[in-house]
């Protein structure tokens, strides 16, 4: 599935689908993309590029995928990356001034590498750091975060 578009608002609930790919490339927007149920079929990658926007994504670990490709210019972001983690996924996010949030549900074990210019990095209670990893302990397959920011926040929650 690609979704292409300009300056726009809108609300996508993929939640149960069977989805092998996604793409969603927009400009200045205001998004929500959530996946309420599981993915059906594993997803190989999920790609998201944006302009100077605010968008959710949510249910992110129902969207069965391997890697997760996350652009953007100026704006807020927020991945959440709740629901039923299947396998280990790679997530690469790219951003230029930016306020990230992270939200990596209680239990599931993420390790989280920041490379940045001149940002900031929040983490809540159960991460730990080692320079400029960050990792918070967990069971079963593994979020591993490689998130490359030129200047703003990163906010790593439960």
């Amino acid at each position: 599935l690609t979704i292409e578009s300009g300056a726009y608002n809108g609300t996508f609930e993929l939640g149960g689908l069977s989805l092998t790919n996604l793409t969603v490339q927009d400009g200045a927007a205001n998004v929500e993309l959530s996946f309420s149920e599981l993915n059906q079929v594993e997803m190989s990658t999920l790609r998201y590029e944006t302009g100077a926007s605010d968008v959710q994504l949510s249910g992110l670990a129902n969207a069965n995928f391997s890697i997760l490709d996350f652009s953007s210019g100026a704006g807020d972001y927020k991945l959440d990356f709740s629901g039923e983690l299947q396998r280990d996924a790679s997530i690469k996010i790219s951003s230029g001034l930016s306020n990230i949030t992270i939200v990596v549900p209680e239990g599931v074990h993420a390790v989280v590498t920041v490379d940045s210019g001149a940002s900031n990095v929040n983490t809540g209670s159960g991460w730990s750091r080692n320079g400029n990893v960050y990792e918070q302990d967990g069971e079963g397959p593994t979020l591993t975060f490689v998130i490359e920011i030129g200047a703003g926040n990163v906010t790593l929650m439960k």
